[in-house]
């Protein structure tokens, strides 16, 4: 009975292991983001419009945005995001600087940057 003492107790250790791994690289690729910086587009409205759920019910107004975005390597991907508010002065305005936090899975905050905070690696993406 020892032995198979032994091998229970190694397998739960495996297990415990194994699923702490999986929890750590699930956190990361939802919550870590990495840097990523755009630039609202010149023609982008400042109205706010109704925001929508995924079944297609009404459930605030505000904005969505999907912006293309760089990383200081120059990689580009596609962001969306929304913010949710009426007053259309705390939407994003045309032209402005964003840097946006995302991580694999999701967008993790955003905040409207000046011009000398984005990296010269990027600048020349955005202009």
């Amino acid at each position: 009975m020892k032995n198979g003492g032994k091998i229970v107790a190694a397998v739960l250790v495996v297990l415990v292991i194994f699923g702490s791994i999986k929890v750590k690289q699930y956190y990361d690729d939802r919550y870590v983001g990495s840097d990523y910086y755009t630039r609202v587009p010149a023609d982008q409205s400042t109205d706010p419009e109704p925001l929508y759920d995924d079944s297609g019910k009404e459930v605030d107004t505000g904005k969505e945005y999907a912006l293309v975005s760089y990383n200081e390597k120059g990689e580009k991907r596609v962001l969306e995001f929304s913010y949710r508010t009426e007053d259309s002065s705390k939407l994003l305005q045309p032209v402005q600087y964003v840097k946006v936090s995302a991580s694999k899975q999701i967008v993790v905050g955003q905040e409207v940057v000046k011009e000398s905070d984005v990296p010269e690696s990027v600048l020349k993406y955005l202009k």
